[in-house]
């Protein structure tokens, strides 16, 4: 059984699987799904924990061992496996999923945290057993679009109300950064007590601890938003990310994006375009509305503009990268600096 980690307090109300694995790209979530697996566990009576760190080292033969041999000290116990990798290996992999085909019985729960987890290690033998043995959460990140509901409903859990013009001001501020969101929050829960959290309490106390990456580049230059680019940029700026890996990033999306406007602009519908090239359906409406403010000709340009970025990062061409990169990107978002490329 697949779980969302929001649905995991609900189903550990009203049960306790004999498995679980979590994995995930968001940190925090991924932690604190541990935690109440375990607190759950312990309060249904497993309170021996025997932890088990698979590293290169580790023995696989001590998961059946452990699966077989009775508990010394308490009538229940937790089998806490640490894959950080989520690469067992061949052995860890058929260990796994023979453990899924015969667990241990009801007085043993086999707790496995496997890291990030990639799409390829969910399609895995030892994955799919062990999901279908007991319970699988995987914590994806957060989006913009969802993260400010995240903040409203985890404060409400601990007890205080937060705005939705408050709670979007605060997205906006750590935004890639989840952590930094839940501590902003628990400052913010202690210092304004009974009163609802506004944006101008936001505004006075919480810190701009918003972290991004290149994709987020992407994803602001193909939805439009000129001004969330500008943002990004400066935000990569502060962190030392190197100008040449953003416009390496980018040149993949432009890359492609030219490929399909060409389709697109002899004849081939974009629903045929994608079916070619699947990686980008989570993207198709993003990238229909690029292909509607741009047409082949200036997919083409921008490339050329990236290829010049790149040797002036590496100071082989004159010009400042980041400057002529806030300008390629609020251009590709929409607003027409360059008009004669837009065909």
């Amino acid at each position: 059984m697949q779980l969302r980690p929001e649905q995991l307090s609900r189903h550990l109300e009203t049960e306790l699987a004999p498995i679980y694995v979590v994995s995930g790209e968001e940190p925090l979530q991924v932690e604190e799904a541990l935690d109440q697996i375990r607190a759950a566990a312990r309060a249904r009576g497993f309170t021996e924990r025997q932890v088990l760190d698979a590293d290169g080292s580790f023995d696989w033969a001590q998961l059946e061992a452990e699966r077989d041999s009775l508990s010394l000290f308490a009538e229940q116990r937790l089998l806490d496996l640490r894959l950080p990798t989520g690469k067992p290996g061949d052995a860890g992999g058929k260990a796994l999923a023979t453990y899924a085909e015969a667990p241990a019985g009801p007085d043993t729960m086999l707790l496995v945290s496997a890291g990030e987890l990639d799409a390829r290690g969910r399609r895995t033998k030892w994955y799919k057993s062990l999901e279908k043995a007991g319970v699988a959460i995987h914590a994806w990140p957060i989006d913009t679009g969802r993260l400010p509901g995240w903040i409203a409903n985890r404060a409400r859990a601990r007890g205080f109300s937060i705005s939705a013009d408050a709670a979007a001001e605060l997205a906006v501020r750590v935004e890639g950064n989840l952590l930094a969101c839940a501590q902003e929050l628990e400052l913010l829960g202690m210092l304004c007590g009974d009163r609802t959290i506004d944006v101008e309490t936001i505004h006075a106390i919480a810190a701009d601890n918003a972290r991004f990456d290149s994709f987020d580049l992407v994803e602001a230059t193909l939805t439009g938003d000129a001004a969330r680019c500008v943002r990004i940029l400066r935000g990569l700026e502060r962190e030392g990310i190197a100008p040449s890996l953003i416009a390496g990033t980018l040149a993949w999306q432009i890359r492609s994006t030219a490929q399909f406007a060409q389709a697109v602009a002899g004849g081939t519908s974009l629903e045929q375009a994608l079916s070619r090239n699947p990686v980008w359906n989570r993207r198709k409406g993003q990238l229909a509305r690029a292909l509607k403010r741009h047409g082949p000709r200036f997919w083409q340009d921008a490339l050329s503009q990236l290829r010049q970025i790149d040797k002036m990062a590496k100071g082989a061409q004159s010009g400042d990268p980041w400057q002529t990169l806030t300008a390629l990107c609020i251009e590709i978002a929409g607003l027409a600096l360059f008009p004669s490329r837009s065909v």
